[in-house]
């Protein structure tokens, strides 16, 4: 009977594809054989989200010396990076700052300049300097009284030089000479030609440096997702005019973003989105705590051909002025009301403001819905504070089963105070008859308590079956973190595990064996599973959890443990799930 070893390289290569990558590291740790033929699938995606760990550059060599493994990189998931903003003296002190970890040699910074100029990141490449010019200048501003201002970095890439007159290139090459993530990043996405999915998280200043991408890059791209970790992306959605526009692109997910950019002064400037009608091949669109001028999103939607799912939540102020209204919105999303069949609002700055500019009049021409989620108060005579003593001079416009359309399966609505339960009852009393298709309506609130059991139940037979009560899940963003910095890749000894580092329980265990391997693969430098191994690793050499190697950084960037996942699944692929 023919065994695994038997198929065909192609079949073993479409069998890899279903396989988790855990379980396919540790396949490929049994021969060469299978260590060989699904090596392309270690490659699917990079994953290094965990803030402050592994640098970008091991990977980007590894694609460098082998690049016929980048066209299998689908899924891009990266961490807050270094940009500019790190060096601010306000920020750290200068003597720990340099040098950086991932300062080029003179042969890594010709490579690296060179792979960009080849894809066409950069057209010129400055000489390799001995000193730093942006370290010098940053080494410069020690004067305490000065730490908390933007002289720094007035002439930070040449003196009488503002940053907005600095070519493009001389920014990537001064950025990537002092060690900063930010050029690093971008050589990456220039170098994956089969990008399928981009996530990235954590806030980046606006004076980083500019995606310099080629026309043919992330033209594969099929969904964006970008997550501020303090709610502040700091980057208006001009910034990814290009990237929106990319034909594959079909999700876009933003969180902390709008129609601004900070300015020095703490304040906002407008940065106008300029995007052709009917441009954009969107079906889903998340704008997460986002603040957009009425000029913006008209230009936004108006772009959009078959729009199936919209999600919008107004931000802070930190993401700049508020100057759009949910009547406003709604008469644009008017246009898709024939495709729309997901829509998310949340208008309100707290869960239960009720403002007329908020409010929600009728979301009933919109016949296509599926699945409608809302802040409670968003909706007149639902929630909020003396709702229960208006039932009796309601008129029908204003029972809430004349709001919404026949066509929902599933509503959710969020409420910090009480929701008007004879609304609820007369909207599903009459659901077979108005909403024969709805499953579900569900109730959620900020925490569990007896408001919950209150309205579950007084619904009686009626609504056993339909209504729902829950705690608050989440935003869409953490709804979908499945990323929670908990779970680690360890080598256990015999196998790769995952384990819960925050039980303690993610022990580091000396290092994997190798797969078996021919001589001349033996000392190949570029093997995936091989290049954070030492040399004595390669000759049988003796680890403990003692040594004190394992939790150090080894001279090219790298860690030698086998305890972190990132090296070790093609040079830093995360595991599904």
């Amino acid at each position: 009977m023919p065994g695994l070893l038997d198929l065909s390289p192609e079949l073993l290569l479409s069998v890899a594809s279903f396989v988790s990558q855990m379980d396919l590291l540790n396949v490929s740790l049994t021969c060469k054989r299978l260590h060989d033929t699904t090596e392309p699938e270690l490659y699917r995606e990079y994953s290094n989200h965990r803030v402050y760990d592994r640098s970008v550059v091991p990977f980007l060599k590894r694609l460098l010396n082998r690049p016929q493994l980048a066209k299998h990189v689908h899924r891009l998931d990266l961490r807050w990076w270094r940009t500019l903003k790190y060096l601010n003296p306000a920020f750290a002190s200068t003597s720990f700052i340099f040098p950086l970890r991932d300062e080029p040699s003179d042969i890594d910074y010709g490579t690296f300049t060179e792979a960009a100029k080849a894809v066409g990141v950069i057209r010129s490449i400055p000489p390799f300097s001995e000193k730093s010019r942006i370290m010098e200048k940053v080494l410069s501003h020690s004067d305490q009284d000065s730490r908390f201002d933007d002289s720094w970095c007035l002439d930070i890439y040449g003196a009488g030089l503002d940053i907005k007159d600095v070519p493009y290139d001389d920014k990537f090459c001064q950025l990537l000479r002092v060690g900063l993530d930010d050029p690093y990043v971008v050589l990456l996405m220039a170098l994956l030609p089969n990008l399928h999915e981009m996530f990235l998280e954590g806030s980046t200043d606006a004076d980083a440096l500019p995606w310099g991408l080629p026309v043919h890059a992330l033209r594969t791209l099929r969904r964006f997702s970008a997550k501020a970790i303090d709610g502040n992306l700091s980057r208006p959605l001009s910034f990814f005019h290009g990237l929106i526009q990319s034909k594959a692109m079909e999700t876009f997910e933003i969180n902390g973003a709008g129609s601004w950019r900070p300015s020095n002064d703490n304040g906002h400037v407008p940065s106008p989105l300029r995007l052709p009608v009917e441009s954009l091949r969107l079906t889903r669109m998340v704008l997460q705590w986002c603040n957009f001028t009425y000029a913006d999103m008209q230009t936004l939607l108006s772009a959009c051909c078959i729009l199936k799912s919209f999600h919008y939540s107004r931000g802070a102020s930190h993401s700049g002025p508020d100057g759009l209204t949910t009547n406003e919105l709604l008469q644009l999303l008017a246009a898709h009301k024939e495709t729309l069949e997901e829509l998310c609002l949340y208008m309100c700055s707290v869960p239960d403001e009720s403002q007329g500019s908020w409010a929600i009049d009728s979301l009933a021409d919109f016949h296509c819905l599926r699945r409608v989620e809302t802040a409670a108060a968003m909706w007149p005579h639902l929630a909020g504070k003396g709702v229960e003593q208006e039932w009796e001079i309601l008129t029908d416009a204003d029972r809430l089963y004349h709001r919404l359309p026949p066509s929902l399966i599933d509503v959710v609505f969020v409420a910090g105070y009480k929701i008007h339960r004879p609304q609820i009852e007369d909207l599903l009393s009459l659901h077979q008859d108005r909403f024969p298709e709805l499953r579900s309506l569900k109730i959620v609130t900020a925490g569990p308590g007896s408001y919950g059991s209150e309205l579950r139940g007084s619904a009686t037979f009626i609504t056993e079956h339909i209504l729902e009560y829950h705690v608050w899940h989440g935003t869409i963003f953490e709804r979908n973190d499945t990323k929670n910095q908990l779970l680690q890749l360890c080598w256990t000894g015999t196998k790769y595990e995952l384990l819960d580092r925050q039980q303690g329980d993610a022990p580091r265990v000396g290092y994997p064996p190798l797969p078996m391997r021919a001589p001349d693969y033996e000392e190949s430098e570029s093997a995936s599973l091989d290049s954070s191994f030492t040399s004595s690793d390669r000759t049988g050499g003796d680890h403990s959890a003692e040594d004190p190697d394992m939790e150090d950084f080894s001279e090219d960037g790298e860690s030698p443990s086998s305890g972190d996942a990132d090296e070790q699944l093609g040079g830093g692929g995360s595991v599904d799930g």
